[in-house]
């Protein structure tokens, strides 16, 4: 397997896609089951990271445009308030799983951009599912046999974790389209209103409408 250049994808994609290229690398060599556990591990740990990365890059976007409720924008905070006896006002992180805010952000991003969201009903997302529960298992194992990865499970991992990458870059790709052609629809109500023209209005209307 061809190693991935360090230099190539800085920050934390490039990271965990190392992580990703070293476990991948380690098991094909010796297909033990450490290192069967190990790679699955780094790969769910890699989807986190970009669901993670997938959900600010959304929320940027729909944040500039204005398309971001104040539900959506609490849950995807992961963050809830309440407040004591005292009337002291606390902040509690609240854990939300990793599915169900990649399907949140999916249906944020389907508001930001034009078209229909991913398709969830198809074998990666299956695949993804299962590799999820397989690593929570893995992580908390309560007897030598939830330490069990199967080669299925391992090709159904490596399936998962690249089904996921492509729809990531895939639908941030769609959704930034979105907000550079607002950005210069924007930019054209600006020049219009610096210059009188009438007609900016009626244009601004347009892109606040999301035409």
């Amino acid at each position: 397997m061809s190693k991935v250049s360090e230099p190539a994808l800085p920050g934390l994609i490039g990271e965990l896609f190392l992580d990703v290229d070293d476990a991948m690398s380690r098991q094909t060599q010796a297909d033990t089951p450490v290192n069967r556990r190990g790679l699955v591990r780094t790969l769910i740990a890699a989807v986190e990271g970009l669901a993670w990365l997938y959900r600010e890059d959304v929320m940027a976007a729909a944040e500039t445009m204005g398309l971001i409720s104040e539900n959506e924008r609490r849950a995807l905070s992961e963050t809830t308030y309440f407040v004591s006896e005292d009337g002291k006002i606390s902040e509690q992180r609240r854990f939300i799983s990793t599915t169900a805010m990649v399907r949140l952000t999916a249906r944020l991003a389907a508001k930001c951009a034009l078209g229909d969201q991913p398709n969830f009903g198809v074998e990666g997302w299956a695949n993804l599912k299962q590799t999820i529960q397989l690593r929570n298992r893995i992580t908390h194992p309560k007897a030598v046999t939830d330490l069990t990865v199967s080669a299925e499970d391992i090709t159904r991992a490596r399936s998962a974790f690249f089904w996921f990458s492509e729809l990531m870059v895939s639908e941030m790709a769609r959704t930034n389209d979105t907000l550079r052609d607002y950005s210069k629809r924007l930019g054209d109500v600006i020049r219009l209103l610096e210059v009188g023209d009438e007609a900016a209005l009626t244009l601004y209307r347009r892109l606040q409408e999301g035409d």
